[in-house]
């Protein structure tokens, strides 16, 4: 979020924290404002996640463009195992490859 725009996600922090506060949530899905609401974040509570996700994937990703519904990104690393201790076990491909996201 660029500095100095803050106020935009104001009220929508409130609501997300007055709404964590009780049990009878677990996560919250909501669309995000950047991408015109064309796409979702998603926000759970670490007692949650902790017992019901599992891990399969992580991208480390540098975001190229911003476009008007889409994005470009270049992956620079993926994890699909982790650590005794818990830590990411990175791949380091032969080279970067393009993707695209949006609808």
């Amino acid at each position: 979020m660029p500095r100095g725009s803050e106020e935009i996600y104001k009220l929508s922090v409130a609501i997300a924290e007055y709404l964590f506060k009780d049990d009878i949530f677990d996560g919250l899905i909501y669309p995000t404002i950047e991408m015109k609401a064309n796409a979702d974040n998603l926000a759970l509570k670490p007692r949650y996640a902790d017992t019901n996700l599992r891990f399969l994937k992580a991208e480390y990703a540098r975001v190229d463009a911003v476009l008007e519904f889409s994005y470009e990104i270049t992956v620079l690393d993926f994890a699909t195992g982790l650590a005794p201790d818990g830590t990411l076990l990175w791949n380091a491909p032969n080279g970067n490859w393009r993707t695209y996201g949006g609808p």
